[in-house]
């Protein structure tokens, strides 16, 4: 993914903690670079294979979104990509990013722009919703991941 002008955006990410999330709204910028580190993989290769891609340009299967449905309407802005990848992988479906197939994707990033927002606030409830939902799932897979 690029902006309008050209500047590499990266479009995957690890799924969310709440660790995660307080460290990147910290206002504090060493903190706040502490919470974009963790969710951020040190790849460069050419499939990588993440926990969730931001839903700007997805492909899939029809038969794999027949089986997960659309989109949680629980969620108005934000996460609904995180919790749609978390009900893929819970699937046992694989997130893959290819880096060779290229969109321009225009963002405005109205998260970043005021800490205490209304898109921010929605942006809490949703992950907290869906890290409420998928609780179990993702002890098991972070249990996972560890081992």
């Amino acid at each position: 993914m690029v902006n309008g002008i050209g500047e590499k955006q990266i479009p995957y990410r690890r799924f969310p903690t709440w660790r995660i999330k307080l460290l990147k709204a910290c206002p504090i910028k060493s903190l706040n670079k502490i919470g974009e580190r963790l969710e951020k993989y040190d790849v460069t290769s050419d499939e990588v294979n993440c926990d969730y891609l931001i839903s700007a340009c997805w492909l899939m299967r029809f038969d794999t979104y027949k089986k997960l449905g659309d989109l949680d309407e629980k969620i108005f802005y934000s996460p609904e990509d995180v919790e749609y990848c978390m009900r893929a992988r819970a699937n046992g479906y694989e997130i893959v990013h290819l880096p060779k197939a290229q969109i321009i994707h225009f963002y405005q990033r109205i998260s970043k722009k005021k800490l205490i927002s209304k898109a921010n606030i929605t942006h809490f409830f949703g992950i907290h919703y869906v890290l409420k939902k998928y609780k179990k799932f993702l002890k098991e897979y972070y249990k996972g991941e560890k081992n």
